[in-house]
């Protein structure tokens, strides 16, 4: 009896996340253990971290995020401030009103969100886009509100943790954790992949990774800047009693490099083999391979052909129906397998096709 032999056709597709075909990202829920280490506890009356002179953010792009959980709500708490003058686009501010709005000002040019009352930990992410002028604010991840600033920032000065650097005024009172300044401007998906984050190799993105304040010493008068970029910060009026226990909602995984943040990512399509038996000996593997294996990855695929889905089985999906499915990279994974594997029958029939392609996801 004549058995057939089912022909599967490569297609290689590449695509952008700005691009025809879409690749959406996966959100777990946060993590309810921690891997953050330590924290610096201020006491909202002078303690501040002096970062020093080197970040020059003014008429330029660069993003700011950190952990920080308030001790209590109604005060004017600055987190990251920098500028010396109160006067339009002269001071960087990002933290919270007295009315618990956070914030992130230049002075006259401000974006606030109201209604920030939590005293859990947070991750607050401030990006400002020095090309098209957006300013965004970020929480936990997700996008909370932006804005087109009416011009850049454009002071200069010691970059501090923890109060104005205006006036010496307006002191965070609560913890703050994994402070992070980057001289781009993140992507959306980016803070959604790497707010939980905290980096095992710091020195990785040096290049656009300013400073990275991990805060994580147990004690002294100081913290070191884990890039190895040099920055490290002085703290002020501050004692061993203040680096505490951190509960910041991060687990340990590799940074991402400057090339993946500054460019989307690139997903290819490739298979093991053209043609195979229905005997089931050797199976089919498509493989989709990424540019940049920063967190995890959800990419929506299509089979097509002249074969009917009962003369095969897929294999290593995430989910799949009527000839379209999901595949997903495993955060820090480069490649994820698609196993094809034919089904035996008796039936005399001509060879078959299996078309496996990347698909756009539906509106």
């Amino acid at each position: 009896m004549k058995k057939k032999s089912v022909h599967f056709i490569q297609f290689i597709k590449r695509f952008s996340q700005t691009g025809l075909f879409c690749i959406s990202f996966m959100f777990g829920f946060q993590q309810v253990y921690s891997q953050a280490g330590n924290a610096l506890d201020f006491d909202g009356t002078d303690d501040h971290v002096d970062c020093g002179t080197s970040f020059n953010l003014a008429n330029t792009s660069f993003t700011i995020e950190l952990w920080a959980k308030r001790d209590a709500i109604g005060f004017n708490d600055w987190i990251v401030s920098q500028g010396t003058a109160a006067s339009p686009n002269q001071a960087l501010q990002i933290g919270f009103r007295n009315n618990n709005s956070f914030l992130f000002n230049f002075w006259g040019n401000d974006l606030e969100i109201s209604g920030q009352t939590s005293l859990s930990w947070n991750h607050w992410a401030c990006v400002y886009d020095a090309t098209t002028m957006e300013r965004s604010i970020y929480k936990n991840g997700t996008l909370l509100i932006s804005d087109i600033a009416p011009d850049h920032y454009q002071g200069t000065g010691t970059l501090a943790l923890g109060h104005y650097t205006v006036n010496g005024e307006r002191n965070f009172d609560g913890q703050l954790d994994e402070v992070r300044i980057w001289s781009i401007p993140l992507k959306a998906s980016d803070i959604a992949d790497i707010y939980d984050d905290t980096f095992s190799d710091p020195t990785s993105p040096a290049s656009c990774l300013l400073a990275y304040y991990k805060l994580d010493e147990p004690t002294g008068s100081s913290t070191s800047d884990a890039t190895g970029n040099g920055n490290t910060g002085t703290l002020t009026n501050m004692m061993n009693d203040d680096w505490v226990a951190s509960s910041a909602a991060v687990t340990s995984q590799t940074a991402p490099t400057c090339a993946c943040l500054a460019s989307p990512n690139t997903i290819t399509l490739a298979a093991t083999t053209s043609t195979i038996a229905e005997d089931g000996t050797i199976n089919l593997v498509y493989q989709f391979t990424r540019t940049c294996a920063v967190g995890s990855l959800e990419v929506h695929f299509s089979a097509e052909g002249t074969a009917q889905d009962s003369d095969y089985t897929l294999s290593g999906h995430t989910s799949y129906a009527s000839g379209s499915g999901t595949i997903t990279f495993a955060a820090g994974s480069a490649t994820a397998d698609l196993t094809v594997a034919t089904v035996d029958d008796s039936m005399i029939e001509g060879d078959e096709t299996v078309i496996v392609k990347i698909a756009s996801i539906p509106e």
